[in-house]
């Protein structure tokens, strides 16, 4: 939901894969993925996990709703 509120008030560039999302949406998510999963995981891991769920979410045409908590759920098994 950060991610959806900054971009909305303050995204200004849209993703070349997603012209529904912007840069500045995506950099929130990242960020505020980044920040709560640094409360329960390493740093190197938590890295890595927010990366990959701010590509998963930038994705069109896939409900970030769900993919989100399987690709983290996968990540975080995987660790």
């Amino acid at each position: 939901s950060f991610s959806t509120l900054i971009g909305k008030f303050y995204g200004k560039h849209k993703l070349p894969i997603n012209k529904n999302k912007s840069w500045e949406g995506s950099l929130a998510f990242f960020i505020s993925s980044l920040g709560v999963l640094l409360l329960f995981i390493s740093p190197i891991m938590a890295f890595i996990v927010s990366i990959a769920t701010t590509l998963v979410e930038m994705l069109p045409k896939v409900d970030d709703n769900i993919a989100i908590p399987i690709v983290v759920g996968i990540l975080l098994s995987l660790a």
